[in-house]
């Protein structure tokens, strides 16, 4: 909500809500906007509220003594150069504070608009920077900053300032503002002053602005972020079982079967010890039955195309 005319302490309607209907101007102040939205069973509100407006719109932000005349005229200026700005992306929303469904934020615009008039005749920023703490502190004078934005306030012929606190402040101010404008020319703060906060000199402070509900539920999903990572951990088990039976499979009897193979071949491969000597024990009749018939199998095996030993020959021909 921006530019709320119907803000409890600042809007214009609830300002001057005894008047009730202007029937010249067609205007209505009925009072301000209510904050006492249906909430859901968890307490939290159905359709939660942020209220936005610049620092000194003459809507919005409207003075409660009526007879500050600079304080009026600050209005009026802030409802010519501020009521019909939009808020931009970048723009620091200062928290005043919460009422029921509503947060009510405001965004300050530097100087007080009362004193754009001289900057668009030329005047120096750094000078109205400098007379803008003092003015700042006299128009702050007609407001109830010390009141929250949810507390409908309306307007006073009476102001609600103290003389005294009004003239010390007014006082410290005029230091304070030589700062900004050393600040601004580049030299520092040479008198030692601290920034005033968006109310000027003397201004209550703010409220700690409320927790983001983004926060909240970032941790609340922190949780479950880690959740996708503990399968990970399961999967590490399975290439255990496809390696055993890799294992099993590498021990090959194949081996066993080449051990075996020696045994069949050795006894073929005897031909250079074929001699009655090798076997005294045996008798000569066996012998020379066995050297008939391996002369018998190596002339069947033996092709004419093969090339033989003289050894063989020899045998042949005994």
């Amino acid at each position: 909500m921006l530019a709320n005319p119907g803000k409890p302490n600042g809007g214009i309607l609830e300002r001057y809500k005894l008047f009730g209907t202007i029937p010249f101007f067609g205007i209505t102040f009925d009072g301000d906007t209510p904050t006492n939205g249906p909430q859901n069973p968890d307490g939290s509100y159905v359709a939660p509220t942020k209220d936005i407006s610049f620092l000194y719109d003459g809507v919005s932000d409207h003075p409660v003594w009526s007879l500050n005349f600079l304080a009026l005229a600050n209005a009026l200026a802030g409802y010519v150069y501020l009521h019909g700005e939009t808020p931009a992306a970048d723009d620091n929303l200062i928290y005043q504070g919460s009422a029921g469904d509503t947060d009510y934020y405001v965004i300050d615009s530097g100087i007080v608009p009362i004193l754009r008039p001289l900057g668009s005749l030329g005047v120096p920023h750094f000078l109205l920077s400098a007379l803008n703490e003092p003015i700042q502190v006299l128009i702050e004078s007609a407001f109830r900053r010390d009141l929250g934005p949810g507390v409908p306030v309306q307007a006073s012929l009476l102001p609600h300032v103290n003389p005294i606190t009004l003239a010390i402040n007014l006082i410290k101010s005029i230091p304070v503002g030589i700062d900004n404008a050393l600040e601004e020319l580049g030299v520092g703060r040479k008198l030692g002053t601290t920034p005033s906060g968006p109310y000027g000199v003397g201004g209550p402070r703010l409220p700690a602005p409320p927790v983001p509900a983004m926060t909240t539920m970032s941790a609340l999903s922190a949780p479950e972020a880690t959740e996708p990572d503990a399968p990970q951990v399961t999967p590490a088990p399975d290439p255990e079982p496809t390696t055993k039976p890799a294992a099993a499979e590498t021990k090959p009897k194949p081996p066993a079967k080449e051990a075996d193979q020696p045994k069949v071949r050795g006894p073929i491969e005897f031909d250079s010890q074929k001699t009655p000597t090798e076997s005294p024990s045996s008798p000569s009749g066996e012998q020379a039955a066995t050297d008939d018939t391996s002369a018998t199998e190596t002339k069947s095996t033996t092709t004419p195309d093969s090339t033989s030993s003289p050894g063989s020959e020899t045998k042949e021909a005994a």
